[in-house]
């Protein structure tokens, strides 16, 4: 900790002034981790800061809270699928993980079960 608030001040970080009359003080604590080492090569250290903690804080005075405007890819792509399946324009099924062709697509696969995937997906030979 000591070597932590001589880096505070050294770096210019961390002045200590005198408390300013009718103002409240926002309070903060020190935490502590263990960092643990290589075995054989590196011993264990603990690290330390200081964190202000925000619950002495009102909003709008100390701080404002920010949203995004953006809207995120997924959500977007939910309601088109979403839209259609309800237009009865797609149909959405269950398919047993025997009967997925898909699975030749996405991984690799026994010869058995790649030839049953061609076939499912009338996939032929044009030679």
């Amino acid at each position: 900790m000591k070597k932590e608030m001589g880096s505070l001040e050294k770096n210019q970080t961390w002045i200590l002034v005198d408390k300013p009359k009718e103002q409240k003080i926002v309070g903060s604590k020190w935490i502590f981790k263990r960092k643990e080492g290589i075995p054989g090569i590196e011993k264990a250290r603990f690290k330390a800061r200081l964190v202000a903690r925000g619950f002495t804080q009102r909003e709008g005075l100390d701080y404002k809270k920010i949203f995004s405007p953006r809207t995120k890819y997924v959500d977007v792509k939910f309601h088109f699928v979403r839209d259609v399946v309800a237009s009865d324009v797609v149909k959405i099924e269950k398919v047993a993980i025997e009967e997925n062709a898909a699975d030749m697509l996405t991984k690799a696969l026994p010869s058995n079960k790649f030839e049953f995937c061609l076939k499912i997906l009338n996939v032929t030979d044009t030679d």
